[in-house]
């Protein structure tokens, strides 16, 4: 499993597919370096920004993961589960590797998004667990969209424009599914961002009821993704 992971993102990273997400992510540090926080709420502004990271990072990784997992042809992912299934690995191991390779590529992005704010956070004095808060929330939110990347590649959606209208749809219901009575089918983006506004200790409070929503819905979403790719394997 790790040796086709390890496979995958080196694809990834010759097709210069990785550039992509890169701009993106470089855009908004810009925009967090312009804008770093100041003035008596310099605390409750640089909590702010850790929530508003973990949120830039859904679709962000999302992505990544998606144009990761596309990388390979058909034909070449075919044959590199078929080599994995007819040596020592099961089934289900091209899944799971499809999902450790994306989780490793958003923990590179969510490092690049985290490092202006959680330099700011520290400068302006913001405490050590607010900083370690912001990053348990980063690491989970990493593999939420690992899991939602996965289920819109070309192995699950063949179809190029559906899969990239099933990205930004699923993108777009986690948001509005969190507002409502349906939240529970969704990650608690708008909490966190509540949370994360409202300043330090409430961002703090929030964690734990988060982060188990958060890895009992990633844990399901990607368990469903490894049976379906079980199933076509």
């Amino acid at each position: 499993m790790i040796a086709l992971s390890r496979f995958q993102i080196a694809g990834y990273l010759r097709s210069l597919r990785a550039l992509h997400p890169l701009i993106v992510v470089a855009l908004l540090l810009i925009l967090v370096m312009q804008d770093g926080p100041s003035g008596p709420q310099a605390k409750d502004l640089a909590t702010g920004s850790l929530g508003d990271v973990a949120a830039f990072l859904l679709p962000i990784g999302a992505w990544a993961t998606r144009a990761l997992l596309d990388t390979q042809p058909d034909v070449q992912r075919d044959l590199s589960a078929l080599s994995v299934c007819a040596g020592q690995g099961g089934r289900s191991t091209p899944a799971l590797a499809d999902l450790l390779a994306g989780y490793v590529i958003n923990l590179c992005l969510a490092a690049l998004l985290l490092a202006f704010p959680l330099l700011q956070g520290l400068v302006v004095g913001v405490d050590p667990l607010v900083v370690l808060t912001g990053i348990v929330l980063s690491l989970l939110v990493a593999a939420a969209a690992t899991v939602l990347g996965a289920w819109t590649s070309r192995a699950v959606i063949p179809s190029p424009a559906v899969s990239l209208l099933t990205l930004l749809g699923g993108s777009v219901a986690i948001l509005l599914f969190s507002l409502g009575p349906l939240k529970w089918l969704s990650i608690p983006m708008v909490g966190w961002l509540r949370a994360a506004h409202h300043g330090p200790d409430a961002f703090v409070s929030a964690l734990p009821t988060m982060a188990l929503h958060i890895a009992i819905w990633s844990a399901v979403v990607g368990l469903g993704y490894v049976l379906v790719r079980r199933q076509r394997a």
